[in-house]
């Protein structure tokens, strides 16, 4: 009955210290796992952390320390201007035809995607726009446009910046007048004056 009995708690313990070794396998193997998916910067160069959670994808993603670039070309005059900024919260996630899809109404065309930043271009054609010339008016910035057939300049808007605010080589550009064709561009000119 002894033998019996001593026969029994060995095999229990037996099958108690393969249960804990099978399960320390299991749960050891799977930590490995996480740890080279995790860890492994060399295997795994795509993985995302971004939004305070965890995004894990071996897709390039647009993340919020991605960099916009909009590059804009003017065809006719051959002028282009670049701004930048941090991607906006509706670009945040996408990856490149997503990206190509958002602005494929616009004719922004894609020059380079990564997860540092992205090149965003447009072509801008000013052949039969509107031409305008950024002055001075009552001592402040002023916008005039060109009626075509006729000469002389129209006013369209006096800004709120005064002239005495600016450098005084930007004051004499103003005076003299500065050219800009099209709605596009004076857009961009006007948020220099009103930064």
């Amino acid at each position: 009955m002894r033998k019996i009995n001593f026969f029994v708690c060995i095999s229990a313990l037996l099958i108690w210290f393969l249960i804990l070794f099978l399960f320390y396998k299991l749960t050891s193997k799977k930590f490995n796992v996480a740890k080279n998916f995790f860890y492994d910067g060399q295997k795994n160069e795509n993985v995302s952390v971004f939004d305070g959670k965890k995004n894990f994808s071996s897709e390039i993603i647009v993340t919020p320390s991605t960099k916009i670039i909009y590059k804009y070309y003017y065809e006719d005059d051959g002028f282009s201007e670049t701004t930048s900024e941090l991607a906006p919260e509706f670009l945040i996630g996408m990856n490149k035809n997503e990206l190509k899809k958002t602005f494929a109404h616009s004719n922004w065309k894609i020059n380079n995607f990564s997860r540092e930043k992205v090149v965003l271009q447009k072509n801008i054609s000013t052949a039969n726009k509107q031409n305008y010339v950024l002055g001075v008016k009552d001592g402040y910035v002023a916008v005039f446009y060109q009626e075509k057939n006729l000469d002389g300049l129209k006013l369209k808007e006096i800004t709120n910046t005064p002239i005495n605010s600016l450098s005084l080589d930007e004051q004499k550009r103003l005076n003299g007048g500065i050219k800009v064709s099209g709605e596009d561009k004076l857009i961009l000119i006007m948020q220099d004056y009103e930064s």
